[in-house]
């Protein structure tokens, strides 16, 4: 079947929806194959759509979002509440409704008039804004997509030091975190496309859901156990409000590799079904952690939140989880991120045997590993960083760029009302969250650098 033919049954439902009212209806493009890549011109600005064979289901698509999305931003959301009190339960509905529109969005302008599907985010910003706009979402769209994985690099040496240490090895989180580096390299050689990718993309979503168990379980332990004055929860605490959004802005944070889930999909019309789900579940997950942490551990709450629970058997079995399912989440971005130099550099079948095609692909990615697990050294501060790449560049991915270029696109006329709310609410937020989040972000890594106490900057 035809792009043509899968896609015309979509034709009038998205049309239908608020957000296309009065749009120009979208072109649908025509199939095309990996041997398209002998045809493609790579100096040229507009290369030709590269799509995978569209054989994944959505239901693997849905974990391989999960997969992403959650993970080790589930485990500092009780920390963003620390940052903003309990008023910051209020951001994690709205972060999730606007992800899912952003998506919905920016998946749309990857189908341009003339029948062409985008391959990346650069793509777009090139389609829509030029060379200017080429290079900001090249640098966007490479700070989330490598500084995520960097961040599973530092926790999952964070977490193999904490299990060590409990049984007697006294290693250093250095040693460990290179350790991690090395473990964490293995599937990403050795898995090749998303679309493999997708049965561990599950279990790492169970995985999530195992830990979220722990957490809570345990949390509610300690909270019935400790004294009432010993535990210090605030209402709102306005200046911690803008790193807590960015903070809550990495936990949502999947635009990078929207692109590529949705280009395995068989039915690519159940994208916005995928998003929807993907982001309720994440959001379950999300609040009950933040809700059981905050209230047992309150303000001295620590991220990611394994660390505040007590030491034992339960603990360790999350710890192990939640390390599995970091190992096993990595290859989603770095497969992602690789590929497109793969492409750039014809790592292909057409072009090379497959021995010297392995070969290829494993220098990349060993390099790209490498590369972060030095930033991961350098940078040894886990909840500091999530909220820094959340301010940097996750609340311009989520909130903003998706916006800006479906408005170049289709026109900024003929919306509902409820579009141009949602278009000011979501650019309000990113600008608040990246602006001042960043500021915030950088000031606590530098007092964690002076061993300054953390939100020492912010209350």
């Amino acid at each position: 079947m035809s792009y043509k033919d899968e896609y015309a049954s979509d034709r009038e439902l998205l049309n239908s929806t608020p957000l296309m009212e009065g749009v120009r209806e979208e072109s649908l493009l025509e199939n095309e194959e990996w041997n398209a890549m002998e045809l493609e011109d790579f100096n040229s600005p507009h290369k030709p759509s590269l799509q995978h064979s569209r054989t994944g289901s959505s239901f693997g698509a849905y974990f391989n979002v999960v997969c992403v999305v959650a993970g080790t931003g589930t485990l500092g959301m009780p920390y963003a509440l620390a940052l903003g009190g309990w008023f910051t339960l209020v951001l994690f509905p709205l972060a999730a409704f606007l992800s899912v529109y952003s998506s919905i969005l920016m998946i749309q302008c990857l189908y341009t008039k003339d029948g062409r599907r985008l391959d990346s985010l650069p793509e777009l910003g090139y389609e829509c804004f030029g060379n200017l706009g080429k290079i900001i979402a090249y640098g966007l769209h490479y700070s989330v997509l490598l500084s995520t994985p960097c961040l599973y690099i530092l926790f999952t040496g964070l977490n193999m030091h904490i299990m060590m240490t409990d049984i007697g090895v006294t290693w250093s989180r250095a040693t460990w975190t290179i350790l991690s580096g090395t473990f964490i390299l293995i599937p990403c050689i050795v898995l090749k496309t998303l679309k493999e990718v997708a049965w561990i993309a599950a279990f790492g979503a169970i995985s999530t859901l195992v830990v979220v168990v722990v957490v809570v379980i345990l949390g509610l332990q300690d909270y019935s156990n400790a004294a009432a004055d010993t535990i210090v929860n605030h209402g709102f605490l306005p200046g911690g409000i803008p790193m807590a959004l960015a903070t809550i802005a990495f936990a949502y944070g999947g635009n990078v590799v929207y692109p590529e889930v949705e280009s395995t999909m068989k039915k690519p019309s159940d994208w916005k079904n995928v998003m929807s789900g993907a982001m309720i579940s994440c959001s379950i997950m999300y609040l009950a952690v933040a809700v059981v942490g905050y209230l047992a551990y309150g303000e001295n709450v620590k991220s990611p939140i394994l660390e505040s629970l007590p030491a034992g058997f339960i603990r360790t079995v999350g710890l192990i989880l939640i390390t599995l399912h970091v190992v096993l989440a990595v290859p989603i971005s770095i497969c992602s991120f690789s590929m497109e130099w793969e492409r750039y550099f014809h790592v292909s079948l057409n072009y090379m045997s497959p021995l010297k095609q392995f070969g290829f692909r494993a220098l990349i990615r060993t390099l790209t590993v490498f590369s972060l697990t030095i930033i991961a050294l350098i940078i040894p501060f886990f909840n500091t960083l999530m909220s820094l790449i959340g301010a940097v560049s996750n609340c311009i991915m989520v909130f903003i760029f998706p916006l800006l270029c479906h408005l170049k696109l289709f026109g900024f006329r003929n919306r509902s009302v409820f579009d141009y709310i949602v278009l000011i609410v979501s650019i309000s937020v990113g600008t608040l969250g990246c602006i001042l989040g960043a500021i915030q972000s950088i000031q606590a890594l530098i007092d964690d650098y002076n061993g300054v106490p953390s939100k020492s900057h912010i209350h």
